[in-house]
């Protein structure tokens, strides 16, 4: 079973452990592969900006992964992830999967008829996971001088099956 707990000042380190563990989006992200302190503190001020809620995911004992959303984003006004990272070690398992969905049914829960996410372009992992798991494209934009996929996805209503 997945879990959510939101991030506190004593998850610094375990977020910085999964953060590092993603090198290459890292580079792709932030140019590059390893986070500071500092820089998750930077991520830290700008989630308050934005609205976004910090939860690190764990499966059975371990905190496996990170999970950014918020309910309004910027551009759409429509709830979306800001950030979904997997640690390295747990990726290909399907564990992934099963903490999206896990997060899509506390979605549901609350109402959401949609999510969102943007995904860098040449993260081409991520674009492929996201539409596994039922994400389409809608947008495609330069964001800080990066190519971004904005994908959607269009939640079930709660109790009912896919």
């Amino acid at each position: 079973m997945i879990e959510f707990t939101r991030n506190n000042p004593e998850t610094l380190e375990v977020e910085k452990r999964i953060i590092n563990s993603q090198q290459e989006y890292n580079l792709i992200a932030y140019g590059k592969r390893i986070l500071d302190d500092n820089d998750l503190f930077n991520q830290y001020r700008e989630a308050q900006k934005l609205k976004i809620s910090r939860y690190l995911a764990r499966y059975e004992k371990s905190y496996i992964g990170i999970l950014d959303f918020g309910m309004t984003s910027p551009r759409q006004k429509k709830p979306w992830i800001s950030l979904f990272l997997i640690e390295e070690d747990f990726q290909s398992t399907g564990i992934a999967e099963k903490t999206y969905l896990a997060f899509e049914e506390m979605l549901i829960e609350k109402q959401a008829g949609c999510i969102q996410i943007a995904v860098h372009a040449e993260n081409k992992r991520a674009l492929q996971f996201w539409k596994k798991v039922g994400f389409t494209p809608f947008d495609e934009r330069i964001y800080e001088g990066k190519r971004m996929y904005s994908m959607e996805k269009h939640l079930k209503e709660p109790g009912s099956r896919k």
